[in-house]
């Protein structure tokens, strides 16, 4: 399994501490299906060698992991998402994204060494009819 697989396990582990995830659907790049909203992504756009000061840790990758969160700004019963419940997820997978256990929990977890993880705070933008949130993870880890 790939790191990007770890995080989003990490999330559905956590997401039963929140009320407001409950329903929320978790998708990985390359998964395959119809999903509609409100769901979380998980994408990876890159990595790069790990460098500190003028050494290379060859096998030590430094990758950029985007999550987005998805809803449509509506009522409930026009299946949508309420902008103050959007607003609670937001700050609830915050707390789980932004969370530094996730090192400890995902070492050893599908294969993978995990050193750092780094969250910036959320952006939210609308897009083509759908609220979008997206945090920006910068993940430091090596395969075992």
């Amino acid at each position: 399994m790939t790191l990007l697989h770890s995080l989003a396990e990490w999330v559905e582990h956590h997401r039963v501490d929140f009320d407001s995830l409950a329903d929320l659907s978790i998708i990985k790049m390359g998964d395959d299906g119809d999903i509609s909203p409100p769901f979380l992504g998980f994408m990876e756009s890159g990595s790069t060698i790990y460098e500190q000061g003028d050494v290379t840790l060859y096998g030590v990758s430094t990758y950029e992991i985007t999550c987005e969160l998805q809803t449509v700004p509506a009522a409930e019963d026009q299946e949508g998402t309420p902008e103050e419940d959007e607003r609670i997820m937001r700050t609830d997978l915050t707390d789980i994204l932004a969370n530094f256990d996730a090192v400890e929990w995902i070492t050893g977890r599908n294969f993978w060494e995990v050193f750092d993880i780094r969250a910036a705070a959320p952006t939210t933008e609308a897009q083509e009819g759908r609220r979008v949130s997206r945090w920006m993870l910068t993940v430091i880890a090596a395969p075992l």
